[in-house]
């Protein structure tokens, strides 16, 4: 904290006149300058303003440790040992302990041994390269649960920011069980795919359902479904759409699509929404021939 008495006082003309002066009295103590009799500002040398941040003179630990216990993030800090030296509230939850609990623990108390193992190792990196790292590794303490660490050097040791992405895993793994069934649905030959608009029009259509009806892309894009079956179909095909877009579930009809010259093909489709976060933003269709 500022010494009181160490303080001078100047005013905003006086300053202005001669800052060189000032500047070098505050080097000596801090220098409080008025303006028409009342304290506005402090001018201070950069040792008096180093001691009087948080975390002292160097500037760490600039974030106030209630802002901290604000976050969703673990944080948690440790020395050059890998031991805790501090953990925010969110860390003590997920670690399930009070922070002097935690004081003087090495990783191998907190987590099971592999998950330990993998953050011991990117810990050290980040010690001996001083370069900012991440990994994502199970936290092995709750069954699903995954989590996102981020490392930092961090008041002569180092810090980390634990993240959980449960979700995130899980929606890439539904990713890429989508592409992997595509990709099984290219091969298969018989399985043709397409996205529509909220409006019932194609958007894009793969290249096993162009081949089935013979179309090329730029023929059918941005045409209407109920545009490619038979005038009798129609009313039912719309009122599957109308279905699946106002959030029902998905929807199945056995019906001719109509190809490039015209000619029915006997198929069984099914329609199914798409969102874009809580909002449905079109439908996926799949279309398979009908086996006689």
């Amino acid at each position: 904290m500022m010494d009181p008495q160490r303080m001078t006082t100047a005013t905003a003309a006086e300053v202005c006149r001669n800052f060189g002066l000032w500047q070098d009295r505050a080097m000596r103590g801090p220098v409080t300058v008025t303006n028409h009799g009342r304290p506005k500002t402090v001018l201070l040398s950069i040792d008096d303003f180093g001691r009087d941040r948080p975390g002292g003179a160097d500037g760490r630990h600039m974030v106030p440790p209630v802002m901290l216990d604000q976050m969703a993030q673990g944080y948690v800090t440790l020395d050059e040992q890998l031991r805790v030296t501090g953990a925010n509230r969110a860390a003590q939850q997920r670690l399930q302990r009070a922070e002097a609990e935690l004081i003087g623990l090495r990783l191998t108390d907190l987590y099971p041994e592999l998950t330990a193992a993998v953050l011991t190792r990117l810990l050290k990196r980040v010690l001996q390269t001083g370069e900012p790292a991440s990994v994502e590794a199970p936290s092995g303490r709750l069954a699903g649960e995954s989590l996102r660490i981020d490392a930092f050097r961090h008041d002569g040791g180092v810090g980390y920011l634990t993240t959980r992405i449960d979700e995130d895993v899980a929606a890439r793994a539904l990713a890429a069980d989508h592409d992997a069934l595509v990709a099984a649905m290219a091969v298969h030959g018989e399985a043709g795919t397409a996205r529509l608009t909220p409006r019932g029009t194609f958007a894009a259509v793969d290249d096993t359902l162009l081949a089935m009806l013979g179309f090329e892309s730029i023929q059918i894009v941005h045409a209407r479904l109920s545009d490619v079956v038979p005038v009798g179909r129609r009313v039912a095909v719309n009122e599957a759409i109308e279905r699946v877009l106002t959030g029902g579930d998905a929807r199945v009809l056995d019906l001719e699509l109509l190809g490039r010259g015209g000619e029915e093909h006997r198929m069984t489709i099914a329609l199914a929404a798409t969102r874009s976060g809580f909002t449905i933003d079109g439908m996926l269709l799949l279309a398979t021939p009908v086996r006689h």
